[in-house]
């Protein structure tokens, strides 16, 4: 959630350097850097905005876990919370696709997961990415 990043960048003078790095992990999720630089997140702060702003609790738990793809595997995690999750990684890949990124490193990280419990494939993946890509350019 943009808002979340833009709180820390506000209270902390190296949340940019931070994110960054963050990003650029190819192994952790970016909270985890995060959590580990500042002992918050982007995902923590944007949640509590959400609720603050009286979104859904399935809104603001999506938000909260948006990078940790666990939650695709975890039976006892709401099923509405893991489809969030699976989508917006969806998103996230079509949108890097969109502004010309070759990789999406968020899709590297939880891709497969997030195919796999929506029940599609890499080719269907693919096809919902170009369907995405294109329907933002025709806007």
């Amino acid at each position: 959630m943009r808002y979340g990043r833009g709180l820390l960048l506000e209270r902390f003078t190296d949340y940019g350097l931070t994110y960054a790095m963050a990003m650029a992990d190819p192994a952790r999720p970016c909270t985890a850097v995060e959590d580990a630089r500042h002992n918050t997140n982007h995902a923590a702060i944007g949640c509590l905005l959400a609720r603050n702003w009286g979104l859904s609790a399935d809104v603001a738990w999506a938000i909260l876990h948006h990078h940790d793809v666990t939650v695709l595997d975890d039976a006892a995690s709401d099923d509405t919370l893991r489809s969030l999750v699976a989508m917006s990684l969806l998103a996230e890949r079509a949108l890097q696709a969109y502004q010309g990124a070759r990789d999406c490193l968020e899709w590297a990280k939880g891709g497969a997961r997030a195919c796999a419990y929506l029940g599609l494939s890499d080719e269907d993946a693919s096809d919902l990415v170009d369907q995405l890509t294109d329907s933002f350019s025709r806007d």
